[in-house]
């Protein structure tokens, strides 16, 4: 697969999965970092207010932080909003700065995207989501992310906290039997 373009016909079953792994067991440092600091902000609450988080503290790690805002239609996952894009997801993404990824990327790797959501939303908290990168040229590139929710002005699941690592692989190095299919 290369590039796509927005108005892909290609549908979401074209691709291989991207597994939820409620476990949180985390195979890279970063993301275990990311989910250390998600856990010491969220403070023993259920998630951290998306105030919680400064993106200075993560020094140099801060390529791997994305906020995205969550929209919602009706309960669902509607759309997502990027805020804060670490240069590691722009790397295999490109610029995304405040463009809806809805918007952004063709139909099928968004409902990947909104799929990992509503997996996370579903497991009630934080996941590990991990799987091959089938983007524009990036498919010798496979995902482990820190998928967690975050609040907003006491609004639950408002923002999205993504802390991610691309590295070259095979689509299924690092999953752990077991895991759930987004």
């Amino acid at each position: 697969m290369s590039s796509f373009d927005r108005s892909s016909q290609l549908s979401i079953d074209s691709f291989p999965p991207i597994e939820i792994d409620p476990s949180l067991d985390f195979q890279h440092k970063i993301t275990k970092l990311g989910f250390e600091h998600w856990t010491e902000k969220a403070a023993g609450r259920a998630m951290p207010d998306r105030a919680d988080i400064d993106p200075r503290a993560f020094g140099p790690y801060l390529g791997h932080l994305t906020l995205f805002n969550i929209r919602f239609n009706d309960g669902a996952v509607d759309g997502l909003v990027p805020r804060i894009v670490g240069s590691d997801f722009e790397s295999v993404f490109g610029d995304l700065k405040s463009v809806p990824l809805e918007e952004k990327l063709p139909s099928a790797i968004y409902d990947r995207w909104r799929r990992v959501v509503t997996g996370m939303m579903e497991a009630g908290g934080p996941v590990r989501a991990t799987g091959p990168i089938v983007y524009k040229g990036k498919e010798h590139l496979v995902a482990e992310l820190v998928v967690a929710p975050l609040s907003s002005g006491g609004e639950a699941n408002s923002v999205l906290y993504v802390v991610s690592v691309f590295l070259p692989g095979t689509p299924d190095d690092g999953l752990p039997d077991g895991v759930s299919t987004a």
